[in-house]
């Protein structure tokens, strides 16, 4: 099991890989430190052996805690909120957003880069317009945001905290995302919002 651990640990020193890639080897960790702690115990007085248990169980829980509190207390959710924010609205839903928003529509939404919308503009006394960043690294669809800019109102808007920093290769929340230089993290949290818009003609 040691071996396991190590063979899988040690192409992370090379690559600076996303954190879930290490998963596997977290339960050989944990088997291997409960079975030495068994061990140390086989050789002391029970007595002795009880505190000892006791103080590392405290020590490992505590410790987990630590860890835990910085990651329970981003916000995560904005994509999901934004969707069921936008499920309320019978008019037409247009949309540019990054892919993990996708995921929480119930009913598709009509995709700004990959239709000519101007027809269901048209056709429409008003439709719904959600996007974030990423239309600006699409020069077709920013295109077509500005061309409708005038008769864009803003309806809401969602500060996104989580989504970049949770794919940056060998994030750590406990450093900070101040810490992190700009060619890892070209956007800090609250750099991206989700911005609902009415287009009325």
């Amino acid at each position: 099991m040691a071996c396991a651990c190590v063979v899988l640990a040690t192409p992370t020193l090379f690559y600076l890989s996303f954190p879930r890639l290490i998963l596997p080897i977290i339960p050989g960790i944990c088997l291997l430190s409960g079975y030495a702690l068994v061990s140390i115990c086989q050789n002391i007085s029970e007595s002795k052996a009880t505190a000892l248990l006791c103080l590392g169980t405290t020590i490992v829980l505590l410790w987990n805690l630590l860890q835990i509190f910085p990651i329970i207390r981003l916000d995560a959710d904005a994509y999901r909120r934004a969707a069921a924010y936008l499920r309320d609205f019978r008019e037409p839903l247009i949309t540019q957003l990054k892919k993990n928003y996708y995921f929480y529509e119930k009913s598709p939404s009509r995709e700004i880069r990959w239709l000519d919308l101007d027809e269901l503009v048209g056709a429409s006394e008003s439709v719904i317009v959600a996007v974030d960043l990423i239309i600006h690294k699409l020069p077709q669809g920013h295109a077509w945001v500005e061309k409708y800019r005038p008769h864009l109102t803003l309806l809401r808007s969602f500060e996104v905290r989580m989504y970049e920093p949770l794919y940056y290769q060998g994030f750590d929340p406990i450093i900070g995302f101040e810490n992190l230089p700009r060619s890892i993290a070209p956007q800090m949290p609250g750099d991206t919002r989700i911005e609902v818009y009415r287009l009325s003609q």
